[in-house]
């Protein structure tokens, strides 16, 4: 199975990089203000990131410092998909709170984890990570966001031959979800999908075309900057933030 993944994530990196237009990496990685501490902190994130990125072994034979019974995999798959300890809901909440300022400069009204309880059924589920009141054609978009790995074996073949095949499952699997909900509701259902080596969903995709359309408007600035400049924002967080997660789990 290992050597499966290896050669799956393979082919997934070089899928990525024959179309740019699926990531962006570390491009604005060196932009943050400096301290001793924070240059410490970025040289050991940036070095793990890219160790894990060129799929290296990050697991150093251990065990997952949150969870004693499961080892971690040479290729980060445990550490980046954990939920134990909270690091993947502050992957998720910084991921989300960009989105959300971004609208905000934008000129959208946004209002976060909106859903809870709304619903005829009552559902204890939040069907928008962010609400956005008017969007398209006088529509509210309800936005998903969420982050899936392409090493999930119920994806990992497709993925490895397909750039998004990981994002296209979680796309389907959320729309099949929260649609219904969303109609109720009178919103639209806009899942915002991110592949944690960092290619983006078709309607993510979509999204990011029409928000960097608002965003050169509001800021004067073309539509080509704008966008590169979101995608690299989001692509850098998502970076450190993996790389915190397999930071954190390979502590003896």
């Amino acid at each position: 199975m290992y050597f499966v993944q290896v050669e799956t994530q393979f082919n997934l990196r070089k899928t990525l990089a024959d179309d740019t237009k699926y990531y962006y990496m570390f491009a604005n990685w060196l932009k943050i203000r400096s301290s001793i501490i924070i240059i410490t902190t970025i040289i050991s994130q940036f070095q793990v990131a890219v160790k894990w990125w060129l799929g290296l072994d990050t697991s150093g034979d251990a065990q997952c410092a949150l969870c004693p019974e499961k080892s971690l995999d040479p290729l980060g798959h445990h550490a980046t998909t954990c939920k134990r300890g909270g690091d993947v809901v502050y992957r998720h909440n910084r991921l989300r709170d960009i989105v959300a300022e971004s609208c905000r400069r934008a000129h959208l009204s946004v209002h976060l984890e909106v859903g809870h309880n709304l619903t005829p059924d009552h559902s204890n589920t939040r069907p928008a990570d962010i609400l956005i009141p008017h969007w398209c054609m006088g529509k509210p978009a309800a936005l998903d966001l969420s982050v899936t790995s392409p090493l999930n074996p119920l994806t990992l073949l497709e993925a490895g031959v397909t750039a998004g095949a990981a994002a296209k499952a979680t796309e389907e699997r959320k729309l099949k979800a929260n649609t219904g909900k969303c109609a109720d509701l009178g919103w639209v259902c806009v899942p915002v999908v991110a592949e944690s080596y960092g290619a983006w969903g078709l309607t993510a995709r979509d999204f990011f075309s029409k928000l960097g359309s608002r965003l050169a408007t509001s800021l004067g600035k073309s539509k080509s900057v704008v966008t590169h400049e979101l995608y690299g924002r989001m692509s850098m967080n998502l970076a450190r933030a993996n790389a915190t997660v397999i930071l954190s789990r390979s502590v003896p």
